[in-house]
């Protein structure tokens, strides 16, 4: 019984300081033990630290940015080379291929950029995280000698 009582009081901060680290995987997706974060979960944990949500709100309005142009670049480039193809009007062709092309090289710089501003973003998330661990002291365990032998001195 004594020795259960010890392990319960030796092994109970490992589980309760223990929380996992926060993951980004591909396409600006946080996860955190295999759950998927939404954008207002992240609003919800780290609404205490606004460079974590500043961050992370730059690093999603880039990625949808570059996936508006990306997307109607390509469309546009698209529909250029269907009028090609039907021998429509010169100027729009030339005005729709120039565009589309345009657009899709833009949205690539900033479909890269967008995922170092996330992943700085969970860095931070699990930076605080350690910190806040860190601080956390539920009690104390001394090993103290008594005439006896040795004892076990607990402090809350």
């Amino acid at each position: 019984m004594k020795k259960t009582i010890l392990l319960f009081f030796v092994f109970t901060p490992l589980f309760i300081i223990a929380q996992n680290s926060y993951t980004y995987k591909f396409g600006g997706r946080v996860y955190e033990n295999d759950r998927k974060l939404s954008g207002s979960d992240i609003d919800m944990y780290f609404n205490n630290n606004p460079e974590i949500i500043k961050l992370y709100k730059k690093g999603v309005a880039k990625k949808t940015t570059g996936n508006f142009l990306l997307y109607t670049g390509l469309l546009s480039s698209g529909y250029a080379l269907y009028e090609v193809s039907k021998e429509g009007n010169e100027t729009t062709v030339a005005l729709t291929s120039g565009y589309g092309v345009i657009a899709t090289l833009i949205s690539i710089p900033i479909k890269i950029g967008y995922q170092k501003k996330i992943k700085k973003a969970v860095l931070l998330m699990n930076e605080e995280i350690e910190s806040q661990n860190k601080k956390v002291v539920l009690y104390d365990i001394k090993l103290t000698p008594f005439q006896n032998g040795i004892g076990l001195t607990i402090t809350f």
